[in-house]
C-alpha cells in the first residue's frame, strides 16, 4: 500500500512540473496595445535560391542595358504587371524608361517555375538580361496577357530566381 501511495505521489508531481514546463511565456509586447505593431518581412523564393543583399536597382540596368546584354545581374524594383494567363512574367518598373521584363525559363514540359498571378510589391530577380527585338505578334502576344503593349525593343532578363518580398503586420 505504502508502494502504492509513493508510486501516485511520484507520478502526481512528474505530471505537474510537465504542466508547469508547457505554460507559455510572456510576450515582449503587449497584445492589447495597438502602438505596438510589427512588420515581419516574408520572402517568396520561386526558382533557384538567390541573394538579395546583392541586388542593385533595376535603373541601373534600364539605363544602359546594352552594356549588361548576356551578362548575369541580380536587381530589384516594384512589379508593375504580372502575366495573367500563367505567371510566366513579370514587369519591373524602371523609373522614366521602359521597364524590365523578367521572364521565366520554359522546359520541355511547361515552365520551370510560375509567380502568383497577383503578386505585387518589391522583388528581387536574378538571371542573364537579354535585348530583344520584339515581332507584332510578340508583342500583341504580350498585350493579350495582360501588359501595355511593348516597344519594339524588350529588356528582358531571363531569371535562375525570383524572390518576391511582402511585408505583414
Amino acid at each position: 500500500m505504502l508502494h502504492r501511495a509513493l508510486v501516485l505521489v511520484s507520478l502526481t508531481l512528474a505530471v505537474a512540473a510537465l504542466l508547469g514546463a508547457c505554460r507559455s511565456e510572456p510576450s515582449a509586447t503587449d497584445p492589447s496595445d495597438s502602438s505596438a505593431e510589427v512588420q515581419t518581412s516574408r520572402v517568396q523564393t520561386f526558382g533557384q535560391e538567390i541573394s538579395t543583399d546583392e541586388a542593385v536597382p533595376v535603373e541601373t540596368l534600364a539605363d544602359d542595358p546594352a552594356a549588361h546584354d548576356g551578362r548575369t545581374v541580380t536587381v530589384s524594383g516594384r512589379i508593375t504587371q504580372v502575366c495573367q494567363k500563367k505567371g510566366c512574367w513579370l514587369a519591373l518598373d524602371a523609373g522614366d524608361t521602359r521597364p524590365v521584363r523578367v521572364m521565366v525559363p520554359r522546359t520541355d514540359s511547361g515552365y520551370a517555375f510560375t509567380v502568383p498571378l497577383d503578386a505585387e510589391g518589391e522583388a528581387t530577380v536574378q538571371g542573364t538580361v537579354r535585348l530583344r527585338a520584339l515581332s507584332n505578334e510578340e508583342r500583341d502576344h504580350y498585350a493579350g496577357d495582360g501588359a501595355e503593349r511593348p516597344d519594339t525593343l524588350d529588356v528582358q532578363i531571363a531569371a535562375a530566381g525570383i524572390a518576391l518580398a511582402a511585408s505583414t503586420p
